[in-house]
């Protein structure tokens, strides 16, 4: 029996607990649901009804219900029960009567205990509760992986919250791979083949109204475009050449799992049929191509597909005030879902111009709308911000270009005028916008210095944060811009929650932003420099750790596997990027081995110490000279091979570092067929074939000249020449402040090679990101000199207007006839024609027009064509000549 006074201490304790927790509750975000509006063009999770009950608030108003045991249990309930028991989530199933009562609403320790053996605390992401769910189980939301990063989250909020084994989600624990045969491989041709036809009559007969480019309402991937080549360039990464063999239950294409398995648009009464027609054509394609048969004297290791990897993706942002959150993981659809955990979720509809980018992204182009979330889920900002008084917004952006003006990249308004934030593109800078009680209209802006030139048309970390301490602040790549906020700091309790939020143009869709969008969070605290700085380095999109098996090579006596780990990610719709390999070995018990290796806990190791000299890496079955950024591993600066030593000793913390370089590597069918390995010139004492079809001497391979004898008469500039031509072209120097800063980081994004035939998309970026910072520089130093100073533009007018300023060609060539000599030369023997430099010239300065397109030129400035404006249209031709193939061949 329990005594009037102990009862009067429990319920009061009970009281206390309700109330912290459901001030808990209210600053993550609550765990109600529901749906959103009706008016909604997207689903929406949680209930935005204030009058909702929580699980928790339910519990707690029980007497009977027992009080969590710990912290971790409290943790537990706060942060993931909250979320889960729900009817309308795992709730309805997952109760006391269920094999698995994480969700059980009796007793909240029991739950706890039920829940303990599903999760990972180590790795939150391998919990089995999530896996099952990203298989298809019971998924909340239209989209499993949604889901599956929703949950990682709560089980992260909850074992960093609670004691003991909690631990950060920086953890990555490495997997044993699955074997995978590289023997044979198929390819998708670059061009489209005669088998193609099929695929391509029903994607135009039956698609069009919808993936075509000159459709009313267009929705990219645009296979079904009435331009072949266009059409087979967007189908590719939705084809699995698998599918060969495959029954169409087992099909995995993407083209045939819409109509098999999700019944999109299916064009006649039977969706099975219609997936049907798709399978054949597919299989079609993959018959007409021929296998490619791995060279037999290579030295390779084993094969790893990139989505077969690791994920490395989860780990180390600082996320505790996250209230939303979009990765742009969906790859297809009209959806991006907010994955932060916090309800209501804020998803965002995808305006049909928008394209979805490899690796995690959108691209946004010219005219092509918004990415946005109504009015009712957007209230969830105000909800969180506006009493807190202090926000942060955080991107992963790239620039489409540095000649955007009032292009609104992210906002929360109701048009270019009303708002309660704006972060915009003028130019070289970014603008922030917000209303406060002491700027009601939110008319006054900071922006970066544009001299300092923080935006570049680049991939960019930007964090935007706000106190009444510190101001606005702006943090681009890890660093505070060090631009102050010019106004008084206010409150902002005058914020409208009727706004809309928008990534891309404002709801007007008069403020177009052109460029790629990585990642975008809010937070309702403002981050510090550290926080900045720790989510900067994690990174953006999906990683992997791709482990490539070389324990055959090494042949290391003891029950451990050996491999060589590669971070490795899809850059772009072209190419991976493979970074920082190191040598790990793992243990995994084997009761079919010796009675050592059968042991739950790891074995000693064997000490061991080998070398390893030249890696490259190889797809689909061959070889290639483009991206082996590797090659150098093992030698001298003279090129000699001396072999990088790797030894137990230098092993102790669990893997050793082989390079920290990175380098590009062109896609060629996708990152769910794309079959990686690596091949050695020398591991241990096995000297292997490296690209001239012979087994060679490792120390006698040229480091300049790897290939076979035949070569060809001319090649590109690698990245240390592009960026000693650039300098030696404008008269800057390596050391300019800017050049060094962006050189550092697009360097492994540059050419490696000499091949001309290695030169991709990604690394032309590059090449365009140094060309504009070294003009940029040249022009800014030129316009503060006079004219008998200037090295270049001496007879060039740089405080004219536009329309002066290129008057005529007389003018014109004030800055065209310096720059043809800076980039081109005169006199030899093979050059571009000076009429036909300047023809190029005059086609950006003026825009052009052709059959069903036109362009806009530099000179269609409207009322910004001021002397600025004449500046910049000289930066922008003097990179467009020393960014081209003018430099950059040799």
């Amino acid at each position: 029996m329990i005594n009037t006074a102990s009862k009067l201490t429990v319920l009061f304790i009970r009281a206390i607990t309700i109330l912290s927790l459901g001030a808990i509750i209210s600053a993550c975000g609550g765990g109600g649901s529901g749906t959103g509006a009706s008016n909604d063009s997207v689903p929406q999770s949680g209930s935005t009804d204030e009058t909702t009950t929580t699980p928790i608030q339910e519990y707690l108003n029980r007497e009977s219900a027992p009080l969590p045991n710990d912290n971790d249990i409290q943790a537990f309930m706060t942060h993931f029960w909250n979320n889960v028991a729900a009817d309308d989530r795992c709730g309805q199933c997952h109760d006391d009567t269920h094999e698995a009562p994480f969700a059980r609403t009796d007793n909240i320790n029991a739950a706890y205990s039920a829940t303990t053996s599903l999760i990972n605390r180590l790795a939150p992401q391998q919990s089995a509760i999530v896996t099952k769910v990203e298989g298809g189980h019971q998924c909340w939301e239209t989209n499993d992986s949604a889901c599956a990063q929703i949950l990682t989250r709560w089980i992260q909020n909850w074992v960093n919250s609670g004691e003991g084994t909690g631990v950060s989600s920086t953890t990555i624990i490495l997997e044993k791979p699955d074997e995978v045969d590289i023997t044979s491989s198929k390819v998708l041709p670059a061009d489209a083949p005669t088998e193609f036809d099929d695929l391509y009559d029903i994607a135009t007969t039956y698609c069009a109204g919808c993936h075509s480019e000159t459709a009313a309402t267009s929705q990219q991937p645009f296979f079904a475009s009435p331009n072949r080549d266009t059409a087979w360039d967007a189908i590719r990464t939705k084809i699995d050449l698998k599918d060969e063999p495959r029954t169409l239950a087992q099909a995995q294409s993407r083209l045939t799992v819409r109509l098999r398995s999700e019944s999109h648009n299916c064009w006649s009464e039977n969706c099975n049929d219609d997936a049907g027609e798709i399978h054949t054509a597919i299989q079609a394609i993959a018959a007409g191509i021929e296998l490619d048969e791995i060279d037999e004297d290579l030295k390779i290791s084993g094969g790893m597909i990139l989505t077969e990897g690791t994920v490395a993706s989860s780990g180390g942002r600082f996320e505790q005030h996250q209230i939303a959150f979009w990765n742009f993981s969906e790859g297809d659809g009209s959806t991006a879902f907010d994955t932060s955990g916090v309800e209501p979720a804020m998803h965002l509809s995808i305006d049909s111009g928008i394209g979805w980018v490899g690796g995690w992204g959108i691209e946004i182009g010219e005219g092509d709308g918004r990415a946005w979330s109504n009015t009712t889920s957007s209230k969830k900002l105000y909800d969180n911000i506006a009493l807190s008084g202090e926000y942060s917004i955080e991107a992963w952006v790239a620039p489409a270009n540095v000649t955007q003006e009032e292009a609104h990249i992210i906002s929360y308004a109701n048009g270019n005028e009303e708002r309660n934030f704006t972060v915009s593109q003028t130019l070289y800078s970014y603008d922030f916008f917000q209303k406060t009680t002491e700027d009601e209209d939110g008319s006054s802006n900071l922006s970066t210095d544009a001299d300092d030139e923080d935006l570049q048309a680049t991939l960019q970390h930007v964090v935007l944060t706000y106190d009444r301490e510190n101001g606005r602040r702006i943090y681009v790549n890890g660093e505070f811009t060090g631009d102050g906020d010019p106004d008084t700091a206010g409150f902002l309790t005058n914020w409208s929650d009727g706004y809309v939020f928008s990534i891309g143009n404002e709801p007007s869709n008069d403020r177009q932003w052109e460029g790629m969008v990585r990642m975008v969070a809010i937070h309702n605290r403002a981050l510090d420099a550290d926080q900045v700085l720790q989510n900067y380095d994690v990174g953006v999109g999906q990683k992997y750790y791709l482990l490539f098996d070389v324990s055959a090579l090494v042949n290391i006596d003891d029950c451990y596997d050996s491999y060589i780990v590669y971070e490795a990610a899809q850059l772009d719709n072209y190419a991976y990027r493979f970074n920082n390999p190191f040598f790990a070995r793992l243990y995994e018990a084997d009761e079919s081995g010796p009675a050592e290796c059968a042991a739950t806990e790891p074995p000693a190791q064997a000490d061991y110490s080998f070398s390893v000299t030249d890696i490259r890496l190889g797809i689909n079955g061959k070889v290639t000279e483009v991206g082996q950024a590797y090659r150098n591993v093992g030698r001298n600066a003279a090129g000699e091979a001396v072999g990088l030593t790797i030894d137990s000793a230098s092993n102790a913390d669990g893997y050793q570092q082989i390079s920290d370089v990175g380098t590009v590597y062109a896609i060629e069918n996708g990152p769910v067929e794309d079959l990686f390995f690596l091949s050695f010139a020398r591991i241990v004492a096995n000297d292997g074939e490296v690209l001239d079809g012979v087994i060679t001497d490792p120390a006698a391979i040229s480091v300049s000249n790897p290939l076979a004898d035949e070569s060809s008469d001319f090649g590109v500039r690698t990245f240390d020449e592009v960026n000693a031509s650039m300098s030696e072209m404008t008269g800057i120097p390596t050391t300019n402040a800017s050049v060094v800063s962006v050189y550092s980081d697009v360097k492994t994004q540059l050419p490696t090679t000499e091949v001309a035939e290695s030169f991709l998309a990604a690394h032309q970026i590059a090449v365009a990101q140094m060309a504009i910072t070294y003009c940029s520089e040249l022009v800014d130093l030129e316009v503060t000199q006079s004219s008998g100073d200037r090295r270049f533009f001496t007879a060039f007018n740089f405080n004219d207007v536009p329309a002066t300023a290129f008057a005529d060609s007389s003018a014109r060539d004030n800055v065209y006839d310096p720059l043809i000599n800076m980039t081109v030369g005169t006199n030899l023997a093979a050059q571009p024609t000076t009429a036909d430099v300047k023809a190029n010239f005059d086609t950006l300065l003026d825009g052009y027009s052709g059959t069903g397109e036109s362009r806009s030129g530099l000179l269609d400035c409207g009322s910004d064509c001021d002397a600025t404006r004449t500046q910049t249209i000289v930066k922008s031709l003097c990179a467009a000549s020393i960014g081209s193939a003018m430099m950059l061949i040799q």
